[in-house]
């Protein structure tokens, strides 16, 4: 009752609800209540939801930006899983369009569901439509409850951008991923150098020949400092390489996200496997090479038809049966080596988009 004793007007159309609607009517009425905006309220609240990967979120920004330039004033809010609300609140530090990253279960986040947005959208795969649609079943019911939660099959730039804009991407430039950096962090670190981004989020996604990889790329293109950054996970790996490698310059995933992003936009070039790194480089437009073993690039990559954007990929997986989440538990009962790929063809790719380092 406390609750209700600060607002009157809130505790009076609750208690004069008629009794034969039951107390079950007059909570709906409260909370339709709730989500009443002033009538002085111009922006727009959207929230948007969507699982796991830092990917994911740079994947979303362009649609994010596309939207706010549509509606002045709109607020964002994201609703994240909460291994990763930190590093996405630093990635999004500037873009102004975003108001809140809450934690999937946190207080911040439990505080604001009954604040009401004008709209939801749960970008999530299909798979975890039900535990999105559960997660949001109070959001729903603050959304009104009579609009069909937005739902994408799968993390894909331009999907995402439909769901969440309402119309298709104009071109491959309006889904390049936004990240703002002030100038300070752009100090010219690592300028000019070959930038070996180690990581990978599936167990099948996990590149088997670092080593020889960076020692080709080393003895073909000896004018070009090369850089390995990984994330937490990938330290032993990237140690590993160095070990042996020893002309490389390891970068330590304690330099933080964001030191990381600004490495990332003064590299000549960036090979990886993860797609954080992938489209973080996008985002700065720098030449890149994917490995991406047994899923299909041209989905994930939105500018591969550039010159010094390169995918390798097993096209005889894709062909097969694409790697999607729905094949994983398949995949385990009988393991597939899915990042067999040459180191030289590898190799091939990084010098062609990187040039002769001179």
């Amino acid at each position: 009752m406390s609750g209700l004793g600060n607002n009157p007007t809130l505790a009076l159309l609750f208690f004069s609800a008629p009794l034969r609607e039951g107390p079950r009517i007059a909570l709906r009425r409260l909370v339709r209540l709730r989500t009443t905006k002033p009538e002085n309220a111009c922006a727009r609240s959207v929230l948007i939801t969507f699982p796991y990967r830092l990917g994911d979120y740079l994947m979303l920004t362009p649609a994010i930006g596309a939207l706010a330039r549509d509606e002045s004033g709109l607020q964002v809010d994201l609703l994240v899983d909460p291994g990763v609300a930190e590093s996405i609140r630093e990635l999004a530090r500037g873009f102004d369009p975003i108001r809140r990253v809450l934690a999937e279960g946190s207080a911040p986040w439990r505080a604001a569901i009954g604040s009401g947005w004008d709209r939801v959208v749960h970008l999530g795969r299909a798979e975890a439509r039900e535990h999105g649609l559960a997660l949001l079943g109070r959001a729903r019911r603050v959304d009104g409850g009579d609009r069909a939660l937005l739902t994408t099959a799968e993390s894909i730039p331009h999907l995402f951008f439909e769901a969440v804009v309402g119309r298709p991407p104009g071109s491959a430039d309006s889904l390049r991923p936004i990240i703002e950096l002030t100038p300070d962090a752009t100090d010219g670190e690592g300028e000019g150098a070959l930038v070996v981004a180690i990581g990978g989020a599936d167990w099948n996604r996990r590149f088997p020949s670092w080593i020889a990889l960076v020692r080709q790329l080393g003895e073909r293109l000896p004018n070009r400092e090369i850089v390995i950054v990984h994330g937490v996970e990938d330290r032993h790996e990237a140690e590993r390489v160095a070990a042996a490698v020893p002309a490389v310059r390891l970068q330590s995933g304690a330099l933080g996200i964001r030191r990381i992003c600004s490495i990332l936009a003064a590299a000549a070039a960036v090979v990886t496997t993860d797609t954080f790194y992938l489209h973080a480089a996008g985002a700065f437009a720098r030449p890149r090479v994917a490995i991406f073993g047994p899923t299909d690039p041209a989905l994930r990559i939105t500018d591969l038809g550039r010159a010094d954007v390169r995918a390798v990929f097993r096209r005889d997986l894709c062909e097969r049966a694409p790697c999607h989440n729905d094949m994983f538990d398949r995949c385990r009962g009988a393991p597939v080596d899915c990042m067999a790929i040459s180191p030289d063809l590898l190799a091939d790719a990084v010098v062609a988009v990187c040039g002769s380092g001179s």
